[in-house]
């Protein structure tokens, strides 16, 4: 958009601006859901009572990329994001030109979060394997029906273990990867944020020539 301003002195005199130019913005509102599951998965293992014999895995959004965490740990990943329902509406992405203007997307959308499992036993990966599913039906209830992404949900489960390679993964470890499926609302707002003149600094001639002082736009101030 751009802004033109007309000004007029005293004595009915005017003065039209040139046109001033602002750059707006798009602010995108969303929820990391990953980041959400994560933090719960790790304040659910933490306050879970343990055997003698057992640590609290670590929990990563994404398996480590260098080095070599100690065992056990948790890794959670999202596999697969897709709009489920109705479509969405028609028009609902038409533009609403003012100050306020925002666009948003609502409809139902499934989340595949993939939350894998090493451990150095067949019995500790069954345990954790249970307790992680155990969470999401428990301690992930509260949030997610506030956020109303209680809709639905569903799990699978693969087990298997890893040896050998040449001696270099001996012992070896075991694991299971967890498929979490969650039908929910999915929100996702874009507000617009247009760039707004708050001032205008001018100066006057000061010289009268009969008429009217000359009136000069030094700068524009946009914030």
């Amino acid at each position: 958009d751009q802004y033109v301003y007309q000004l007029t002195d005293s004595d009915g005199s005017t003065f039209t601006t040139g046109a001033i130019s602002v750059s707006g913005s798009l602010i995108l509102n969303r929820m990391d859901l990953t980041e959400l599951f994560a933090k719960l998965l790790w304040g659910g293992l933490q306050s879970l009572p343990l055997p003698s014999n057992y640590k609290t895995p670590q929990v990563y959004h994404a398996m480590p990329l260098t080095g070599q965490p100690p065992l056990p740990l948790v890794t959670i990943n999202l596999d697969l994001f897709q709009q489920s329902g109705n479509e969405i509406p028609i028009g609902q992405n038409i533009p609403n030109y003012n100050t306020l203007g925002s666009w948003s997307v609502d409809a139902l959308a499934k989340w595949r979060f993939i939350i894998a499992i090493l451990t150095t036993s067949a019995a500790e990966r069954e345990f954790y394997r249970d307790a992680i599913i155990g969470l999401f039906h428990g301690v992930m209830y509260s949030p997610l029906t506030a956020l109303n992404m209680n809709i639905s949900h569903s799990f699978q489960a693969t087990n298997g273990q890893t040896t050998g390679d040449g001696g270099r993964m001996n012992p070896g470890f075991y694991w299971s990867e967890i498929a979490l499926d969650l039908t929910g609302k999915y929100s996702l707002t874009i507000d617009n944020s247009p760039g707004m003149v708050n001032a205008i600094d001018l100066y006057v001639d000061g010289t009268q020539t009969g008429s009217t002082d000359s009136v000069v736009i030094v700068s524009g101030s946009v914030g």
